[in-house]
């Protein structure tokens, strides 16, 4: 955090806002899992999926994304990136009132997600459950270095990772 922030602040013409707190579907307190060394990437929710490498765990407040769209009066939205190793569904799903408002407007912003497959089951989720679910406010998912080819969300299912974009199509 200590380096976002400084980040932002060498960077005021962006308009960096930088935040302590994680996303998710509910407003919570969670622990999150630390991975130990110097790498600090792979921090993560689900402990499973670091295994033996989980150094630390700490308690992190989670709030909705529209609940914080709304709470800071955010207004036009093009972009979304989520990144946060496995928990990406959890992000989406706290977004739900957004899509609506957005989707009434045709206005709803492209998403780049990250999405980690193994992670799903352990979540109580299967992998089509996310597309199901962004299905019902017409995004639907392509390729992120083509975008214009639609994803076959089947071969998604078989890698550890996989970049996915999200973009509405109204039919």
């Amino acid at each position: 955090f200590t380096k976002l922030n400084n980040f932002a602040n060498i960077n005021k013409d962006y308009k960096i806002k930088t935040n302590q707190l994680a996303l998710g579907d509910e407003n919570e307190n969670l622990e999150i899992f630390i991975k130990g060394g110097d790498y600090i990437g792979n921090n993560t929710f689900l402990s499973e999926l670091l295994g033996k490498e989980a150094a630390k765990k700490i308690k992190v407040s989670v709030m909705r994304l529209d609940d914080y769209i709304k709470k800071n009066k955010i207004k036009k939205i093009k972009l979304i990136k989520i990144d946060v190793e496995g928990f990406e569904f959890s992000v989406l799903k706290g977004l739900s009132s957004y899509f609506e408002n957005c989707l009434k407007t045709n206005s709803c912003p492209v998403i780049v997600s990250e999405v980690v497959p193994e992670a799903y089951p352990k979540l109580g989720y299967k992998l089509e459950d996310l597309f199901s679910y962004m299905k019902q406010f017409s995004y639907y998912p392509y390729e992120i270095l083509n975008t214009e080819k639609k994803l076959d969300i089947n071969r998604t299912g078989n890698s550890y990772v996989a970049d996915i974009l999200f973009k509405q199509s109204i039919k």
